[in-house]
């Protein structure tokens, strides 16, 4: 079983916008910063990631992740389970889901912030600002459930616009905008586990954006 965040948080977050940021830095190359001092590296988790040279393989691994996490969550039968479920089960998916998510991204977007060390200050700064517009309510209200049906909404969608390919782009939503929101609700789903999702947003004159 994996332990929660906050056995790697040096300094626990007191604020929704700190508690983000930690959750962030899970999905970067090293998966460690200002808060999260993993215990393993990367490869531990994921050995044959570098092996996927393709966007249909990236994706795949990403969907693969997803199918985890509600077999986790549901069993095989899709019944919720009422019992049994591993909160650190729950957060090696979230982590594989936002790290795979990243990675998908790199690749369909080049030269994107995905692409940069400004990775989780973008996807921050998105996270920040949808918060404040949503506030804690709408996860609240579901927790977990509700965060595995959005992910699944967005990967699926993910999936859609790469088999569409170039003949027909996306009318909406890019596959940036996507795989933020991807690395966004898998960022929620650690701070939900973690217990830190209904921390405090910073005030107005505090909103600035965490140097990760």
């Amino acid at each position: 079983m994996r332990p929660s965040l906050d056995r790697f948080s040096p300094s626990p977050p007191t604020t929704w916008n700190d508690s983000a940021a930690n959750a962030l830095l899970m999905f970067l190359p090293g998966g460690h910063g200002q808060y999260v001092c993993e215990p393993f590296p990367l490869s531990h988790y994921f050995p044959m990631l570098r092996h996927d040279s393709d966007l249909v393989g990236r994706l795949s691994r990403l969907r693969t992740s997803v199918d985890r996490l509600i077999d986790v969550q549901f069993g095989d039968d899709g019944n919720t389970r009422a019992s049994g479920v591993s909160s650190g089960d729950v957060v090696q998916c979230w982590r594989q889901i936002g790290f795979y998510g990243r990675e998908f991204g790199v690749m369909a977007c080049p030269g994107s912030p995905l692409d940069f060390g400004s990775v989780a200050e973008e996807v921050h700064r998105t996270l920040v600002r949808k918060q404040t517009d949503y506030g804690h309510e709408n996860i609240r209200r579901f927790g977990r459930i509700g965060l595995i049906v959005r992910i699944q909404d967005k990967v699926a969608r993910l999936e859609n616009l790469v088999a569409k390919g170039a003949t027909e782009g996306p009318r909406n939503e890019s596959i940036f905008d996507n795989v933020v929101d991807v690395m966004g609700y898998s960022a929620i789903g650690l701070m939900w586990e973690a217990n830190t999702f209904l921390l405090p947003l910073k005030d107005d004159a505090q909103l600035e954006v965490l140097p990760l």
